[in-house]
């Protein structure tokens, strides 16, 4: 704040010497030679007061005293009626020297109450008119602010670029450059933003991804045990009927070679033809005994057939739950690679 005060007394004197509205102090009389000297010292609400006052008398309502009652006002930060005291000028000293100055300081004070949108005609058209002469650089420079202050960097920081490169000399160059490093910080900090939302998505859906693969994991191992158990008890009930289907076998057998000896030795004709027949219907019940045998095995044989069939099955679902698992530890690598990024770009933030 200091270092404006300084300017404004400085761009005021300035102004104010060249149009020869200075008087020797010892001709000032009254409220302009009190206003006078307040605005000197930087006494603004004592200049402003007696400045006004001073308007009272013709003798001193000049475009200086007008001028330094609008400086007052800025420096005051009495923004509004620094524009009214602007229209005013304006309109008493139409064909002022000091018209663009007054017209930029209305544009700045516009600016300062937050009126960006009427600011940007008044600063824009004074940039074009001035260049790089006079009020030129300032202006592009508070043009820029407007800008800056709507949000649009992009229109900001190119005005500040100009004045930093075109008007490397003046006194608003510096302040231009600090704009387009906070413009600079604020697009890296965008940038870490927006990489860090992106991870946590990322992780999120990788954490979900993983939560999914164990879930249908454990949901295929419990059927492949559940298989597995029915097999074991299949194996089991079809190797009993395979041994139930040898006893009986053994046992005809044993009843045949039986029939054959008690033939041998039968003692007649008659005799042997009844151990004759009966040794046949033996033989036949021995065969039927066995193609029955034979049948039963066979439709047990292909019931197995097909629950190992369902098994292979089953084997080949958990080799592709076990290839799934080896994809989710790869993005479990990911995962922890995109977590470690971002607890850095959290911390870049917090810096």
């Amino acid at each position: 704040m200091g270092k404006l005060k300084k300017d404004i007394i400085r761009i005021s004197a300035s102004f104010l010497l060249a149009l020869g509205f200075i008087v020797p102090l010892s001709a000032l009389e009254g409220d302009f030679e009190q206003g006078s000297t307040a605005y000197r010292e930087g006494d603004w609400i004592s200049a402003r007061y007696f400045l006004r006052r001073s308007l009272d008398d013709s003798g001193h309502d000049s475009e200086g005293t007008r001028y330094m009652l609008i400086m007052s006002h800025i420096s005051l930060g009495d923004y509004s009626s620094a524009i009214a005291d602007c229209d005013s000028f304006a309109a008493k000293f139409p064909e002022s020297g000091l018209g663009d100055t007054v017209y930029y300081q209305k544009g700045r004070s516009l600016h300062l109450m937050g009126k960006n949108e009427e600011a940007i005609p008044i600063l824009s058209s004074l940039s074009e008119k001035h260049g790089s002469e006079d009020l030129g650089p300032s202006a592009t420079y508070w043009l820029g602010e407007c800008y800056y202050a709507l949000g649009d960097y992009d229109t900001a920081a190119s005005l500040y670029e100009r004045v930093a490169k075109d008007f490397s000399e003046t006194e608003k160059a510096p302040d231009a450059e600090k704009r387009l490093q906070e413009i600079a910080r604020g697009q890296n900090i965008d940038s870490l933003r927006k990489d860090l939302a992106a991870a946590k998505m990322r992780i999120a859906e990788l954490e979900r991804e993983s939560e999914l693969n164990k879930n249908a994991l454990l949901r295929a191992q419990a059927q492949v045990d559940e298989a597995n158990e029915k097999a074991r008890q299949t194996r089991q009930m079809l190797d009993e009927a395979n041994e139930d289907a040898r006893r009986r076998i053994l046992e005809a057998q044993t009843a045949l070679e039986q029939a054959r000896k008690a033939a041998e030795n039968a003692q007649n004709e008659a005799e042997r033809e009844r151990l004759r027949a009966e040794m046949e219907a033996e033989q036949n019940r021995l065969n039927a005994l066995l193609e029955a045998e034979k049948t039963k095995s066979q439709t047990e044989n292909n019931s197995v057939q097909g629950k190992l069939d369902a098994l292979k099955f089953k084997a080949r679902q958990v080799q592709l739950l076990a290839e799934k698992s080896e994809i989710r530890e790869r993005q479990e690598d990911e995962l922890r690679a995109l977590k470690t990024k971002a607890a850095f770009i959290q911390a870049l933030l917090e810096k």
